[in-house]
C-alpha cells in the first residue's frame, strides 16, 4: 500500500536586511487518495488530513468472492456528476428516512476487478471542533443503481465533539462491486435522528390493547425493496390481530412493522401492543415486496391459519421470506421462544425484559467450507436470556445442512424480491416436515454416502431398519432402564393405581426382541434390570413395534382421523396419545381400541426412547435413560450427540444458535435445551431480525413425498399398550 500526496513547496524570501522568513505554512490538499489489496484478509487505510480538516481510516472487509486492487480518495465534495446526499434511503430500501442530511466527507471506492463484499467498510474519522453536530450516519452511492439513491449503511450514531465512528454492517445479500466503477461512501449528519415514515399502507384504525405487551422489534434483515409484515396469532381462539388492537380475525391480518412506535426507528406513535391472558400463540414475521405509496398492505400469508401461514404445505416452500416466536402471556413466568421444529427461515434473536435487545455488531458472512466439514461457528457471547442466531451463523447452518448428505434437500434459496439478481436463503425444512419436500427415512445404512465408520459393534449382519436395527440389537443383548416421568406426559399421581391419563413414574426396563418390537417391563421402583417385574400393572411387559418409529397410518382416533402414511415420524412430536386429555373419556369408555397408547406411562417412554434415538446416546450403555430424568440435565450440548448416527439437523442448529439453545425438535424440551426466555408481567417481548444472508448454493424445487407401498400398519405386538 502507498500514499499519493499533493506537492508541498517551501518558499523562502530574502529582505534587504540579511533577514529571512520563516517558512510558511503547509497546506493540506483537498483530496488524499491511496491504494489497498482487496482479497481474503481485511485491510485498513489511513488518510492524513484534507483542506476541510477530515481525516481518518477505513477498514477495507475481505472479499466474499474474488481479489482486486481498489482505489480509495477521501475528499470534501462528491465526485464529478455526482449530487451530494440532501436525505438517505432506509437501508437497501426504497424509503426514504424522515428530514434532511449534510454531508461532511467522502470516500469513493474504485476496484480493477470485480469482487463481492459481505460487509460494508468500517469507518473512524476526525473533523475539526464545531463540524459534528446532532446523528451521524454512513452513506452509500452506487452509480450503477442511480435510482436507488443514498443508501443508510451504518448509523445512527452520536455525532458531537470531533471524531466519529461506524462499525463494519452486514451486506446481505453480498454487494458486487465491478471492475473501473466508482462507488462513494458519504459521512453525513443531520440535527437529530432520522425516522423512518410511516407507510401509507398502515392501518389508520389500529387502535392498541387498553393494556398488553409491548412487542419491541428491530428490522436489520436490510432486503432492498421490501417491508416487514407482521401477524400475532392467539392459537387458543385460532384468531389474528386486526386493526382493532384484538384477536378477532380468522384470516391473517399483515401490519406493516414500520407503522408502530416500538418498532426500532418508526415515526408511528402507536405501540404494537399484544393483549394480555393468551394462553399460547404466534408472532409470524414475514416480507413482502414494497411500492411506495400503496394504500393497502401486501399479504404473502393469505390464506394461512393461527398453526402456520397455508398450512404445512405451500407455505412450507413459500418464496418470501417468514419465521415465528411462540408466546404466552396468561400468567407470570411463561416462555417466548423461537422455534426451528418447523423450519428455520429467519436469523431471529430474541429477548424479554424492560429494554430492548442490546446493539451487537454482525459477523462476516462466513465462506462456505470444504465440501463434508462442518464451518467453524461465527464469535458470540450473547448475555444469559438471549437467544436465537446471529447473521454469521445462520449462513453456517445452512452451509453445514449443505453438506450433509439426507438433509440437503430441504435447504431452500431463492430470489426475493422476484425481480433480484441474488438468491437469498430462504428455509431449512426441519427433517420432522420433509415429507413436503423431499423423502427422508431414519435407515442411513441404506444411504452408501452415509454409512458410519467405524459401524457400531451392536450393529446385525443384516440392518433392515437401518440405525434401529442396530439399537434393538444393542437392546436386545442389554436392557436399558427408564422412567415415565417425562415433561409432556402427564402428572404423577401418589398412590394411584396404573390406569388411563397419569404416569406412575415406575421404572422400566426396556428390551428388544431384536427384530420386530421394543418391550417395556415395569419394574416399579426398582432401577435395575434385574428386578422382578412390577405385579400390579397390566399389560406387563408391552410392546411397541418399530414401525412406530419409521412410518405408518395412525389409528383412526388420532391424527384428526386422517388415515394417511406419516413419514419421518421418529423426527416429529409423538402422536398417539400424544394430547392425552383429548381422548381420555374415550379410553375410559373402553372406544379407544385402536390407540397406541392405554395410559400416559406409555406415551412418556415412548417419547424417552425417541429422544434418546434422535440425540445418538440409544447404544449408549452409560447415558442415563430417558434424558427427561436426568439430574442434574446435562450442562452442554457436547454431552449429547455422542456417536455419527445422531440427528445432524438438530445437533447443527445447537452448534449454531446463541448459547447452544434451539427448539429443533419437540425432544429438546427434555434437555431444557429450547431457544425460550421467560417472560415475566411487566416485559415486552423483543425481537431483532439479523440480516438475510445469501449463501446456499442451489436453488431445491419441493418434490413429492415417495409413499411407502404398503404403508406399514401401526399394529400393537402381543402384550401391547
Amino acid at each position: 500500500m502507498f500514499f499519493t500526496f499533493v506537492a508541498a513547496t517551501l518558499f523562502v524570501a530574502c529582505g534587504g536586511h540579511g533577514s529571512s522568513s520563516l517558512p510558511a505554512t503547509n497546506p493540506s490538499p483537498a483530496a488524499q487518495s491511496t491504494t489497498a489489496a482487496l482479497g481474503a484478509s481485511a485491510v485498513s487505510v489511513t488518510f492524513p488530513a484534507i483542506a476541510s480538516g477530515a481525516a481518518g481510516t477505513v477498514g477495507l472487509p475481505a472479499t466474499t468472492s474474488g481479489s482486486a486492487t481498489a482505489t480509495l480518495v477521501l475528499q470534501a465534495t462528491p465526485p464529478a456528476g455526482d449530487a451530494a446526499p440532501s436525505s438517505i434511503h432506509v437501508r437497501r430500501s426504497i424509503k426514504t428516512l424522515g428530514g434532511t442530511v449534510t454531508a461532511l466527507a467522502y470516500v469513493t471506492l474504485t476496484v480493477n476487478a470485480g469482487v463481492s463484499i459481505g460487509q460494508s467498510p468500517s469507518f473512524s474519522f476526525t473533523f475539526p471542533a464545531g463540524m459534528l453536530s446532532g446523528t451521524g450516519y454512513l452513506a452509500f452511492y452506487d452509480p450503477t443503481n442511480a435510482s436507488a439513491g443514498w443508501q443508510q449503511v451504518a448509523g445512527p450514531v452520536s455525532a458531537s465533539g470531533t471524531s466519529i465512528s461506524f462499525s463494519a454492517t452486514t451486506l446481505a445479500p453480498a454487494v458486487a462491486l465491478a471492475a473501473n466503477t466508482t462507488y462513494v461512501f458519504a459521512i453525513v449528519v443531520s440535527a437529530s435522528t432520522l425516522p423512518v415514515p410511516t407507510p401509507a399502507d398502515c392501518p389508520a384504525t389500529y387502535t392498541p390493547a387498553a393494556s398488553g405487551i409491548p412487542l419491541n422489534i428491530t428490522d436489520d434483515a436490510g432486503i432492498a425493496g421490501a417491508q416487514l409484515l407482521v401477524y400475532p396469532t392467539d392459537a387458543t381462539t385460532n384468531m389474528f390481530l386486526s386493526a382493532d388492537g384484538t384477536f378477532d380475525s380468522a384470516a391473517p391480518v399483515p401490519l406493516p412493522a414500520a407503522c408502530f412506535s416500538t418498532t426500532t426507528g418508526s415515526a408511528g406513535t402507536k405501540p404494537l401492543l399484544i393483549p394480555n391472558g393468551v394462553k399460547g400463540g404466534r408472532v409470524y414475521f414475514a416480507y413482502a415486496p414494497y411500492t411506495a405509496g400503496t394504500t393497502t398492505a401486501p399479504n404473502p400469508m393469505a390464506g394461512g391459519n393461527t398453526s402456520g401461514p397455508a398450512g404445512t404445505g405451500g407455505g412450507m416452500v413459500a418464496p418470501f421470506p417468514w419465521d415465528f416466536i411462540e408466546y404466552g402471556t396468561n400468567q407470570d413466568g411463561t416462555t417466548v421462544d423461537t422455534s426451528q421444529v418447523v423450519a428455520l427461515g429467519l436469523p431471529l434473536e430474541l429477548s424479554t425484559g424492560p429494554t430492548p435487545l442490546p446493539v451487537t455488531t454482525p459477523g462476516a458472512i462466513p465462506t462456505a467450507p470444504p465440501q463434508g466439514t462442518m464451518p467453524v461457528p461465527c464469535p458470540t457471547n450473547p448475555p444469559s436470556g438471549y437467544v436465537g442466531v446471529t447473521t454469521c451463523n445462520f449462513a453456517n447452518v445452512f452451509y453445514a445442512i449443505e453438506n450433509t448428505p439426507n438433509y440437503n434437500a430441504n435447504v431452500l434459496a431463492g430470489a426475493f424480491p422476484a425481480t433480484s439478481s441474488s438468491n437469498l436463503d430462504l428455509r431449512i425444512i426441519s427433517p420432522g416436515e420433509s415429507a413436503q419436500i423431499t423423502s427422508f427415512q431414519w435407515n442411513f445404512f441404506n444411504l452408501t454416502s452415509y454409512i458410519p465408520s467405524p459401524t457400531p459393534a451392536s450393529c446385525p449382519g443384516t440392518t433392515p431398519f437401518g440405525y434401529l436395527s442396530c439399537v434393538m440389537a444393542s437392546y436386545q443383548s442389554t436392557g436399558r432402564v427408564f422412567t415415565s416421568v417425562i415433561p409432556g406426559a402427564g402428572p404423577v399421581k401418589a398412590g394411584a393405581t396404573p390406569g388411563p391419563d397419569f404416569v406412575t413414574g415406575d421404572y422400566d426396563c426396556v428390551t428388544s426382541d431384536g427384530t420386530q418390537n421394543f418391550i417395556f417391563t415395569d419394574i416399579g421402583s426398582a432401577t435395575s434390570c434385574t428386578a422382578t417385574p412390577n405385579p400390579n400393572v397390566s399389560p406387563n411387559p408391552f410392546h411397541m413395534n418399530v414401525y412406530n418409529f419409521i412410518e405408518g397410518i395412525p389409528p383412526g382416533p388420532d391424527n384428526n382421523n386422517q388415515q394417511t402414511c406419516k413419514p419421518a415420524i421418529l423426527l416429529q412430536q409423538p402422536w398417539g396419545l400424544a394430547n392425552v386429555d383429548n381422548t381420555t373419556e374415550a379410553i375410559k369408555a373402553g372406544t379407544a381400541t385402536g390407540h397406541l397408547f392405554a395410559n400416559d406411562d406409555a406415551f412418556g417412554l415412548w417419547k424417552g426412547l425417541i429422544a434418546d434415538i434422535v440425540y445418538g446416546t440409544a447404544l449408549s450403555t452409560t447415558q442415563i435413560h430417558p434424558v427427561g430424568a436426568v439430574t442434574p440435565p446435562p450442562a452442554s450440548v457436547s454431552e449429547l450427540f455422542q456417536d455419527t448416527l445422531y440427528d445432524r439437523y438438530d445437533y447443527i442448529l445447537h452448534q449454531y444458535f446463541d448459547n447452544g439453545l434451539s427448539y429443533g425438535l419437540a425432544y429438546d424440551d427434555l434437555y431444557a435445551l429450547e431457544s425460550g426466555v421467560n417472560w415475566n408481567l411487566g416485559d415486552s417481548i423483543d425481537v431483532r431480525i439479523n440480516a438475510v444472508p445469501s449463501t446456499a448454493s442451489a436453488i431445491v424445487p419441493p418434490n413429492p413425498q415417495a409413499v411407502p407401498t404398503p404403508c406399514p400398519a401401526l399394529t400393537p405386538g402381543v402384550g401391547s399398550f
